[in-house]
């Protein structure tokens, strides 16, 4: 199974990563759900992250935030941040040691994938 990023044609929704064969089943796993509730199968696109490959763990479409393990990999060493940037959510979080937001410590909301 590969890893794909699956994000809107103008990066104003946020983005996603799935697991599915092909670029068109990482974007069909993505219509409708709450990131791209608008937005129809020809604005979505996908790219590989094959780096990700590795964490496939039997579900195409794991909740990537929530899972501790996850959250931490992705913003430890891929860089990640939350899209909407430092909330009072950080304070809890198991990645913010690693996390430029936290970092950061100060009050500019920076969005990010």
């Amino acid at each position: 199974m590969k890893a794909w990023i699956v994000t809107d044609k103008d990066y104003s929704y946020g983005c996603e990563i799935v697991f599915a064969d092909t670029r068109g089943k990482a974007i069909s796993l993505c219509l409708y759900d709450d990131t791209f509730t608008d937005c129809d199968f020809t604005e979505l696109c996908a790219r590989r992250f094959k780096e990700y490959d590795q964490y496939y763990e039997g579900d195409c479409k794991p909740n990537l935030w929530e899972d501790e393990n996850h959250r931490i990999r992705l913003v430890r060493d891929y860089g990640w941040s939350c899209y909407e940037g430092r909330d009072s959510y950080c304070d809890n979080c198991p990645a913010k040691k690693w996390c430029i937001e936290w970092e950061g410590a100060d009050d500019e909301q920076v969005d990010r994938c």
